[in-house]
């Protein structure tokens, strides 16, 4: 069991309370005026922008999963954390320590990616992988799924042509995958199988 942990201050806290009992985090459409709004939307137009308050945020980040599980058939409990000071981030990345905590290991698990360290393609250099018919598979079957989408098509032999881009697809990725760890073998591939974390996300 895995639980995802954020600290927040009271202010934070109390004007969180404050915007849902009138009822501004609202995700559903309202009608307002004979007009549909979504509250949550109307707050982020008022808002300022985010980044506009990297430069005043102060303090520090508390972030951490407490995960509860059985390994190697004993029964352990463990808190994974960071903790990030927002002015040093600012100094470094001109942001504050969420942005930081959230693309910095993004960049990271990049970066691993194309050195041939980590994950699908582990074995090239990212350009190779970036050129591999893999590649072009998924960015056709993306446009087709869009286009799918946005026209709302009903078309059979198109759904048809898509439905075999997508093996395809997975074909060539379930290749490609063939030197990951027990359990990797079907990350990326639209499936439900395979287990464990082998990419940055």
């Amino acid at each position: 069991r895995i639980r995802f942990f954020m600290t927040f201050g009271e202010s934070y806290l109390t004007h969180m309370k404050c915007l849902e009992n009138v009822g501004l985090l609202r995700v559903d459409s309202v009608e307002h005026k004979g007009q549909k709004i979504v509250p949550i939307e109307v707050l982020k137009t008022l808002l300022p922008d985010p980044a506009s308050l990297a430069s005043r945020t102060k303090g520090k980040t508390n972030i951490g999963c407490y995960i509860k599980g059985v390994k190697e058939g004993k029964e352990r409990t463990i808190y994974i954390y960071n903790v990030c000071e927002h002015e040093k981030c600012y100094a470094e990345v001109n942001a504050q320590g969420v942005s930081y905590t959230t693309g910095v290991p993004a960049m990271i698990g990049a970066k691993l990616i194309c050195e041939g360290k980590w994950g699908v393609g582990a074995n090239s250099v990212c350009s190779d992988f970036l050129r591999s018919t893999s590649d072009t598979s998924l960015r056709s079957m993306s446009n087709t799924s869009h286009s799918l989408t946005s026209h709302n098509l009903e078309n059979s032999s198109t759904t048809l042509e898509f439905a075999d881009l997508k093996e395809s697809y997975n074909t060539e990725r379930l290749e490609a995958n063939k030197d990951m760890p027990k359990g990797g073998e079907a990350q990326g591939v639209d499936s439900k199988s395979g287990a464990g974390v082998w990419n940055m996300e």
